[in-house]
């Protein structure tokens, strides 16, 4: 069967649709300390250290009537696939439409032969994941937004997740529905190898500068509104305390390769090392919220930057091949300040280059510890 690309961005009206947030802009100034290049780096202007403009269209959400939903988070009816649950059409702006119809049009080939599961024919929910939707900065900072935006307008209204993003007990990514106050009977899980018939789907714009890697106004305050109250430090309570956050075991994404280099120094300023990605998502929050400084290889580890406190201060560690400003503005955003030691010695090299294992200078992390824990 061939399918024809429908989007917002090749005809904006192409369904209907509710206007959720109106335009607007922000400037942001990027609060920052002290920036460090050891001698294999190679020293040059990486980031934007100037003031940050972003202006951010009217978002809206798009009502499509009678879909079905394959591959946990294809739209399509007929012979029409509706691209704008991807999250690369956002990025290049609808000018890879064709590629991402036939790669969605590849993937409905690719789904078992049979009709498709009536158990949700009368339900209307918002349609969360996309690719990347299992990468944890990529789903809070990009995709669970939508959900705060959507019951903010729709309170009563449902959401498709992932069959595994309903495991409370396993799974951060949802238990952060319990962090926000979202019950477990407002989830609608699915399967990848599963199409499913609905009354109604709903698909909302993405709230994220993707040329400037910004995040809108809207997700910045909506994720620091946490429902479970016991995650905000006391309203009189100063952080104090530091932490290093471990890459854990059985990650060796982007791994520091002289850790027993590193151990010394951290017990010598008194900074405890937490492998934070396996707390759960409330333990990982209050780590954000009760400390003063977070010292994190540059990566996802620092989504959490988004969970912590105006005036923390942060500490990457960031090979110097790594030039990702995500996580750096997550930190201007939050009024953070950001410390930064580019460490230039590729230890072991990886297949992708950026997850390659890299060493960092002990003496250089000794003066920047002693600055910073003054």
């Amino acid at each position: 069967m061939q399918y024809r690309p429908a989007s917002r961005f090749i005809d904006p009206d192409y369904t209907r649709k509710t206007r959720l947030l109106d335009a607007t802009s922000v400037t942001r100034t990027p609060v920052l300390g002290t920036v460090l290049y050891d001698d294999s780096a190679i020293w040059r202007p990486v980031r934007e250290y100037r003031r940050i403009h972003a202006a951010f269209p009217d978002v809206y959400a798009y009502h499509i009537d009678n879909p079905i939903l394959s591959d946990e988070f294809i739209v399509h009816r007929d012979t029409t696939i509706f691209i704008d649950s991807s999250i690369h059409t956002a990025d290049k702006k609808g000018q890879n439409a064709l590629q991402i119809a036939d790669r969605f049009s590849h993937a409905l080939r690719a789904m078992p032969v049979a009709a498709p599961s009536e158990e949700y024919a009368d339900d209307s929910a918002l349609v969360l994941h996309n690719e990347g939707g299992g990468t944890w900065g990529h789903y809070v900072v990009q995709n669970f937004p939508k959900v705060l935006l959507f019951r903010q307008h729709f309170p009563a209204g449902k959401v498709v997740v992932p069959r595994p993003h309903t495991d409370r007990q396993h799974s951060n990514f949802a238990r952060l529905f319990d962090v926000y106050g979202i019950p477990q009977d407002h989830l609608i899980p699915v399967d990848r190898h599963t199409s499913y018939r609905f009354r109604e789907l709903i698909l909302i714009d993405f709230m994220f500068d993707f040329p400037k890697q910004v995040a809108h106004p809207f997700t910045i305050d909506a994720l620091a509104a946490f429902a479970d109250s016991t995650l905000h430090a006391e309203a009189q309570t100063v952080a104090k305390q530091a932490v290093f956050v471990a890459r854990s075991e059985d990650r060796h994404m982007r791994a520091i390769a002289n850790q027993t280099e590193l151990d010394p120094v951290l017990d010598k300023y008194g900074v405890p090392a937490r492998s934070l990605g396996a707390e759960t998502v409330q333990q990982q929050i209050q780590a954000w919220q009760n400390s003063k400084l977070v010292i994190s290889t540059l990566g996802s580890d620092l989504t959490n930057i988004i969970f912590g406190r105006e005036g923390t201060r942060v500490l990457s560690l960031s090979p110097d091949w790594f030039g990702d400003m995500f996580f750096y503005n997550l930190a201007v955003a939050k009024r953070m300040q950001w410390n930064e030691l580019r460490c230039g010695t590729l230890v072991e090299q990886a297949e992708v280059p950026h997850l390659s294992s890299f060493r960092v200078d002990p003496d250089l992390m000794d003066t920047m510890l002693e600055t910073l824990m003054a």
